[in-house]
C-alpha cells in the first residue's frame, strides 16, 4: 500500500489536517483520503503491520534504555510471568520520557527482583506524560520522618493552644510549587497518594527526625500538642517514586524550614 508523503511545511495544522495526519499514521485514513478502492482486507493488514512495527520499535528502544541504565554487576533472574506482563505493558509506550522510566524499571528489577509489583506497573502504564510530570513534582517535594520510610508531602503543623482555644494551623500552599489541589486529586485518583490530609501524633519533647531529600532536621517542639500535617504516598506511589531522582526544590526547602522554625527548634 502506498504511503501519503509526510507534511514538510512548518505551519500550524488545522484541526481537520491534524485528524487526517493521525489517521494516516495509523493506517485508518481511507475514508478521509478516498483510498477506499483498496480492499478492506488489505487496509486492515497494512494497519496491523504499522502497529506491529511500532510495537517492535518501542520494545527495542525500552530494552536499549534498560541496558544503558544497567551496570556490570551480576544479574538476578526475573520472574518469567513478571517479564511477560512487563513486555505486554510497554509495547505501546512511544514517548521517550516514558520509555526511559520503563527501561529504569527493568534495570532495577534485574538488579533487585521484586522492586516493582505488577500492580504498580499497571498504574504507570495508565499514566499520561502530563500525569507523570505531576508525580515527578510531588516526588520532588516529598520527605519522610521518624522511623517510617514512606514518603509524605509535608505541609506544616497544627498547634492545639489548649482548652476552648482555637487550634492554630501553620502550613504551606503546595500550589506555589506547581502542585495545586487539583493535581493532588489527580494523583489520588491514580492511587499514588492518599486523598485526605493526615496528621502525625503529638511530637514529644525528644523531637522527631525529618528528612527532606539530602537535608535532615531533628524537630524539637517549642510548645506542646504540635502535630505535623501532610499527604502520604501509597505503597504504589512509594514504589514508583524509586524511578525519580531525589532533586531538591530549593524554594520549597527554604519555605518549609522557615515555617518549621516558628514551632520547632531545628537541629541538623
Amino acid at each position: 500500500m502506498s504511503k501519503t508523503p509526510a507534511r514538510t511545511e512548518h505551519h500550524l495544522l488545522t484541526a481537520k489536517e491534524k485528524v487526517t495526519e493521525i489517521a494516516r499514521r495509523r493506517g485508518i485514513d481511507a475514508e478521509i483520503t478516498g483510498r477506499t478502492q483498496i480492499s478492506l482486507e488489505e487496509r486492515t493488514q497494512y494497519r496491523l503491520q504499522l502497529e506491529a512495527r511500532a510495537s517492535q520499535q518501542n520494545l527495542e528502544l525500552i530494552m536499549a534504555q534498560a541496558a544503558r541504565q544497567s551496570d556490570d554487576n551480576s544479574a538476578n533472574e526475573i520472574d518469567p510471568d513478571w517479564l511477560t506482563c512487563f513486555l505486554s505493558l510497554v509495547e505501546k509506550v512511544a514517548a521517550p520520557t516514558m520509555q526511559q522510566l520503563w527501561g529504569r524499571i527493568l534495570a532495577k528489577e534485574i538488579a533487585t527482583p521484586g522492586s516493582f509489583s505488577v500492580k504498580s506497573m499497571k498504574v504507570l502504564q495508565q499514566m499520561t506524560l502530563r500525569e507523570a510530570r505531576t508525580f515527578q513534582r510531588a516526588r520532588q517535594l516529598s520527605s519522610h520522618y521518624g522511623g517510617d520510610q514512606g514518603l509524605k508531602l509535608m505541609q506544616g503543623y497544627h498547634q492545639d493552644s489548649g482548652f476552648l482555644q482555637r487550634m492554630e494551623t501553620h502550613k504551606l500552599t503546595l500550589g506555589k510549587y506547581r502542585l495545586p489541589f487539583n493535581s493532588l486529586l489527580q494523583l489520588a485518583d491514580l492511587g499514588l497518594i492518599h486523598a485526605s490530609e493526615l496528621e502525625s501524633g503529638e511530637v514529644n519533647s525528644q523531637g522527631v527526625k525529618l528528612v527532606y531529600q539530602k537535608t535532615s532536621w531533628l524537630l524539637r517542639p517549642k510548645h506542646k500538642k504540635i502535630r505535623l500535617i501532610y499527604y502520604r504516598f501509597t505503597p504504589i506511589g512509594n514504589e514508583l517514586a524509586l524511578l525519580i531522582p531525589n532533586d531538591t526544590h530549593q524554594e520549597y526547602a527554604d519555605d518549609l524550614e522557615a515555617l518549621l522554625l516558628k514551632g520547632f527548634i531545628l537541629e541538623e
